[in-house]
């Protein structure tokens, strides 16, 4: 389970304060109500800035995924992975091919 803010914002276009919050927040959240670390966070509209990128390091995040529909081939950045998406409504042919490939 990752962080997705705590409501869905565009955190390039919020100020630094409010995409502290929205980081912060959603991060003390879910820790709270899981009893365990959350160290993952995926960027809503896949928006980021340096500034968003210095907040999760400094909240502890290990890494974030973008909206990069493509496979990880090599970490060049654990905060910039690319991710494939998997909709709860995708049919299993589907879902094996997006993660096995053509």
């Amino acid at each position: 389970i990752g962080c997705h803010t705590l409501d869905h914002a565009h955190l390039r276009k919020v100020s630094p304060s409010e995409a502290r919050r929205q980081i912060v927040g959603c991060k003390k959240a879910l820790e709270e109500t899981l009893g365990k670390e959350v160290q993952f966070f995926c960027y809503p509209y896949g928006e980021y800035n340096t500034y968003v990128l210095q907040v999760l390091r400094e909240c502890g995040f290990r890494a974030a995924v973008t909206v990069n529909p493509l496979l990880v081939t090599g970490i060049k950045d654990p905060f910039q992975l690319n991710r494939i998406s998997i909709p709860g409504y995708m049919e299993d042919e589907e879902f094996a091919s997006r993660i096995l490939g053509p």
